[in-house]
Order: C-alpha cells, then sequence, then structure tokens
C-alpha cells in the first residue's frame, strides 16, 4: 500500500524526471516534446508540498486519513 508521503515523494521524482527529459540533449525528439506537453499541466515541486501541508491540517482538524502528505509526515514528532 502507498502511503500519503511517498505519493507526494513520487509526484515530486516524476516532475524531475520529466525536466531530465525535457533538457536532455541525447533524448529524442518526440519525448522531449511529450515531457514538455506533461510539463505544462503538472504540479510545481512547491504546489506540491502545500497542498501535502493542507491535506495534513485536514487530517488533523477531521481525523480522516489524507490522500497526500508531506514527504516529512513520519520523521516529524508527533503532537
Amino acid at each position: 500500500m502507498t502511503m500519503p508521503s511517498e505519493r507526494a515523494r513520487a509526484l515530486m521524482s516524476a516532475a524531475e524526471f520529466l525536466q531530465e527529459l525535457r533538457l536532455g540533449t541525447d533524448t529524442p525528439a518526440a519525448i522531449r516534446a511529450q515531457a514538455i506537453s506533461v510539463l505544462r499541466h503538472f504540479p510545481e515541486t512547491r504546489s506540491i508540498e502545500q497542498e501535502a501541508e493542507r491535506q495534513l491540517h485536514r487530517q488533523q482538524e477531521s481525523g480522516q486519513s489524507s490522500w497526500l502528505l508531506p514527504v516529512d509526515y513520519y520523521e516529524r514528532p508527533k503532537q
């Protein structure tokens, strides 16, 4: 089962990978174009982090689990 913090980490890793494809000089033009197209609508790392923090606050207020949590969620001291 994927943990919510792992989802955030995966999204940020995917963004980095797409950036590498976009900038790669040895990346085929078709792959580079597809990476550019996907990145056009892909959330930025800061947006992913902000949404994860919002989800964390919602989880703390409601007691319900979140789909996305900050990458360091399980390393934070529990309140």
